[in-house]
């Protein structure tokens, strides 16, 4: 007998590139489209969220699977009565909200707590703004029927330290994408016109406060100058650290690029990975730095569990003596990636596999 359709509206994508629409894009693409349709809600800030015309594509359904929502922080009148009318018109099995505070709840309470509608909550933060978030903690910890973390800080973040019933789920990669390539290592470095004797100091992020880009340039200032820098992504912060960069007058030493949904050829022109972060949960960059056989110096404040391969280094953000004595010292050879994170269970399959079990557990409750 033919299993029914599950409709599940996914909540938590932005219109920037980030963590979060990589893990959500590659579990699309190993969830059966026979057996799931996504659906996925949208905080309209201005612009699209990336992946929207390959979902979409993929889907090849004839139909936009995107909705784009008022921000409640500037129409909440208005917002709220554009996501009543949206959740009536709308029913959905499950949704599914992928959120780094519980403060995003707000955008599928009246779906819960009137349509019944199960909710799934998958924290992808360990830390950020507090006020709001804490004002709807509980009602995000006690409303879950399911609650998911990409790392234990990230748990304790979003529903509580004395909170134990919720599941670990890696932010799982499609582990072959993102295996070192010598031609694409060649390729990338003949594009920026990196020199082969240079050391490239790999980062991928948003460039906000919490991710601490001004210890690249601190860093640069005490370096030799074949250390370069690759920073990719986008964000608030953005121009500000190219100023800095210039104002110091390091812009033949710094790479900064934007996002791009290729950044898997870029890890292979890194030679080390680093997160100078104030604070972290388990970043997909993290896992897809790792898969490429890249070592890792990470800031004592990002959760251990990243350290997936067994060859991450973590030290203290106030001790830039510490960070030039490694990149000095250590020896950056690549090792087998791709090994190391399907023996951890980061691979795509295996997360896909478990959210599958909990989108059919929650359907029946």
């Amino acid at each position: 007998m033919e299993k029914k359709m599950k409709n599940i509206l996914v909540i938590g994508l932005s219109n920037e590139m980030g963590g979060t629409e990589n893990y959500i894009y590659n579990l699309i693409q190993r969830l059966d489209p026979k057996q799931y349709t996504l659906d996925f809600l949208i905080i309209d800030d201005g612009g699209r969220t990336p992946y929207e015309d390959e979902i979409n594509t993929f889907y090849s359904d004839g139909r936009n699977h995107f909705y784009y929502c008022p921000n409640l922080k500037k129409y909440w009148v208005s917002g709220k009565q554009w996501l009543k009318n949206f959740y009536d018109e709308h029913r959905y099995d499950v949704i599914y909200m992928n959120a780094t505070t519980s403060a995003r709840v707000v955008y599928c309470k009246y779906a819960v707590d009137k349509l019944h509608i199960p909710l799934i909550t998958h924290s992808h933060r360990s830390d950020g703004k507090r006020f709001n978030h804490y004002i709807y903690r509980r009602y995000t910890r006690n409303h879950s029927v399911f609650k998911l973390a990409c790392s234990t800080n990230a748990a304790n973040w979003m529903f509580g330290k004395k909170e134990k019933n919720y599941a670990l789920i890696s932010n799982g990669i499609i582990s072959e994408k993102f295996s070192f390539n010598q031609d694409l290592r060649n390729d990338i470095r003949n594009k920026l016109n990196i020199s082969s004797d240079k050391f490239v100091i790999g980062h991928v992020g948003r460039f906000s406060e919490e991710k601490n880009h001004r210890h690249f340039v601190q860093l640069a200032k005490i370096l030799d100058d074949k250390y370069v820098f690759l920073l990719i992504g986008e964000g608030p912060l953005k121009e500000e650290i190219k100023d800095l960069v210039i104002k110091e007058g390091l812009e033949n030493r710094f790479y900064i690029l934007g996002a791009t949904k290729d950044v898997n050829k870029y890890y292979s022109a890194m030679d080390v990975f680093m997160m100078p972060s104030f604070n972290e949960g388990l970043p997909i960059v993290s896992v897809e730095a790792q898969c490429n056989g890249l070592r890792c110096i990470f800031s004592d404040t990002i959760s251990k569990e990243n350290n997936i391969s067994g060859n991450c280094v973590y030290l203290l953000l106030s001790d830039l003596i510490s960070w030039k004595n490694t990149l000095e010292k250590e020896d950056f050879k690549r090792y087998d990636g791709i090994c190391k994170i399907r023996e951890a269970g980061f691979d795509m399959e295996h997360s896909a596999s478990i959210v599958d079990k909990l989108f059919s557990r929650a359907v029946k409750k």
